[in-house]
């Protein structure tokens, strides 16, 4: 306990002294140069009156949609109940509209000052981190305010494991803290090699699959008139681009559409393709049914459902460049729509294996093969592999729900393993 205390003040000290440092280098990142005062010093917040008061953290909007259908979740089963949501980035301030939320706030530096406010502020029952985003500092405090932690919709990387253990080592075990309702075996079976309690460790399933279904997908596209490529980063463009240059010799009618994963890079995506002799759009605001142009570049948020509609396949981004693990590969699956990814989906492994059983995802390693695969998708009618993908993914559906319970049963004093 002794060695306990002194790791976590330890932490407390080096995180306050590293806020000015911090404080730089965020002025010269967009994300978190927005609200950086806010960051030290959040905006002051009245304790509701609430039977359960809930801190929940999602990192960017990705995760605030998985965190608004949690905390509706949890609504049903506990109406009385409040919840700050707290993000880091714009995207995920902007997603947070309309959310059942108290307060949104942006998430405040790891330091003891920054946390100490919120907490004293928000009084939250229990804090709730959406998949992987762990801070020290939170989750000492937590523990110190009595406040237990769950990690929705868990799930850790193979190639984190040796970093999360030295930190771990350093800051006595800080990842046995969290309860963590996983997405599945394997995510949990990396949390077991960094020897978080078997207590602490549920497997709820995977809420990215629930979310898509609830929303209707699996409808199919309304015509497969463009290849689309989803949360690309750079170098991932230029591949989607050349890819789609040998298809269109084939598909003279064939667009593309590009959704790069920071939408402020769409002017960037949209002079690549300009300089290619392509005629682009870039689209930031409504729905158009028809467009002439061969590329169009989304701009904004909250469009991907619709671009689903004309995809004849789906590239899906973070895959083709090393260190990202990758992005959701379910989703264009839960939309009728054949995936593609590239070799490295670290993130994914066992979606990308399930769907590929299917027949439902190619995986690529440059433009030729992104190419083929694609051709595949317009020629062939894969619908069998996507419709055998889905019934097995339907597995997950009630993990939302199976995870407002857990939090239920923590903030009941129960444990959350099994039924005790």
């Amino acid at each position: 306990m002794v060695e306990e205390t002194a790791m976590n003040r330890w932490y407390s000290v080096v995180s306050t002294l590293a806020m000015l440092p911090l404080s730089i280098y965020s002025l010269f990142d967009p994300d978190l140069r927005r609200g950086l005062w806010r960051r030290y010093r959040p905006e002051p917040m009245r304790p509701p009156d609430a039977s359960a008061r809930l801190w929940v953290h999602a990192a960017s909007a990705g995760e605030v949609r998985l965190a608004d259908a949690f905390a509706r979740r949890f609504l049903e089963r506990q109406p009385d109940s409040a919840f700050l949501l707290t993000v880091d980035t714009q995207a995920g301030l902007a997603s947070a509209t309309g959310g059942p939320w108290s307060f949104v706030r942006y998430f405040p530096f790891d330091a003891y000052p920054c946390l100490c406010r919120m907490f004293d502020q928000f009084r939250p029952h229990a804090v709730i981190q959406v998949e992987m985003e762990l801070w020290p500092g939170l989750l000492g405090m937590a523990r110190e305010r009595g406040a237990p932690v769950a990690v929705i919709n868990a799930r850790m990387r193979p190639s984190e494991t040796k970093a999360f253990a030295r930190f771990n080592r350093s800051l006595h075990d800080y990842l046995s803290i969290p309860y963590y309702l996983a997405r599945s075996d394997d995510d949990v079976a990396i949390l077991r090699r960094l020897q978080v309690p078997e207590k602490h460790l549920l497997v709820t399933g995977e809420m990215k699959i629930e979310h898509a279904l609830e929303r209707g997908a699996g409808t199919g596209p309304r015509s497969k008139s463009a290849l689309l490529a989803v949360s690309t980063h750079p170098g991932e463009e230029r591949v989607v681009l050349d890819a789609f240059h040998r298809l269109r010799n084939t598909y003279p009618a064939l667009k593309a559409i590009v959704a790069p994963r920071h939408p402020r890079r769409a002017g960037a995506v949209a002079r690549m393709a300009l300089r290619e002799g392509w005629k682009v759009r870039v689209i930031e605001e409504g729905f158009p049914e028809v467009f002439s142009e061969d590329v169009v570049v989304e701009g904004g948020w909250g469009r991907m459902e619709f671009w689903y509609g004309f995809a004849a396949a789906a590239f899906v981004g973070g895959t083709l460049v090393t260190g990202l693990g990758g992005h959701n590969v379910l989703e264009p699956v839960l939309h009728g729509v054949p995936a593609i990814t590239g070799p490295y989906h670290e993130d994914w492994i066992p979606w990308v294996k399930l769907l590929r059983e299917a027949g439902a995802l190619s995986v690529v390693w440059g433009e030729g093969e992104l190419a083929r695969a694609a051709q595949v998708a317009l020629e062939e009618d894969l619908s069998p592999g996507l419709e055998a993908a889905r019934q097995r993914l339907r597995r997950h559906e009630g993990a939302t729900m199976r995870n407002a319970e857990t939090v239920l049963r923590l903030l009941d004093g129960r444990s959350p393993v099994g039924h005790g």
